[in-house]
């Protein structure tokens, strides 16, 4: 007489369910890992200070325009600040994005006068149409106008950098005597109206 064999308890779907949570359990380390990777600081970090805004040309640095971040040092462009104190109360002479490494560029006008003749200072010429800004390079040659008669205040007046944004301007290598120029037409001037600029074009 045949005895019913037992049915066999197929061993399949555990077998998956095993497999499946020790794949699972795989992609949570695997992502753990790559997260701690993420935000340990890195090996050969530096510290380097950084907008904390976007910040136009001739804003004045405060302590909340800054922070000092950890950051490689083969990513750091020259001239980096590293330290907080090296930025505050300075002036903006370069358009500098929220996260940008500010450097002795952006917070130095005088740096614009390197190779320069001496008696040339730097002036900053703030602008009334931020496309007039856009329009020019460094290099370009404009002359300055009085926006009370027309007037040439500084002919011939060399960039050094045109700055966008909230306030728009130029920075202009003149002599000692076009910036005494430049600032007696814009204190002439009661209505407070920015000077108007001329570009000359290439030779």
């Amino acid at each position: 007489m045949h005895r019913p064999r037992p049915a066999r308890t197929s061993r399949r779907p555990a077998l998956r369910s095993r497999r499946a949570l020790a794949a699972t359990l795989a992609a949570l380390t695997a992502g753990g890992t790559a997260y701690l990777a993420l935000h340990r600081p890195a090996d050969d970090g530096v510290p380097a200070v950084v907008a904390t805004s976007t910040l136009p040309v001739g804003h004045l640095l405060t302590r909340g325009d800054l922070e000092v971040r950890e950051l490689p040092a083969d990513a750091l462009p020259t001239g980096a600040l590293t330290q907080l104190e090296s930025g505050v109360d300075r002036t903006v002479v370069a358009p500098l994005a929220e996260g940008e490494v500010l450097t002795t560029l952006d917070v130095r006008a005088s740096a614009l006068l390197t190779g320069l003749a001496g008696g040339t200072v730097a002036v900053f010429l703030p602008l009334s149409e931020p496309a007039v800004a856009a329009s020019v390079q460094a290099a370009d040659r404009v002359d300055v106008h009085s926006p009370v008669d027309g007037s040439v205040v500084v002919p011939r007046a060399l960039v050094l950098r045109a700055g966008t944004g909230e306030q728009p301007g130029l920075w202009l290598g003149v002599d000692r005597a076009g910036a005494q120029a430049l600032a007696a037409a814009r204190g002439a001037d009661p209505a407070g109206a920015a000077l108007q600029v001329a570009l000359h074009p290439q030779p």
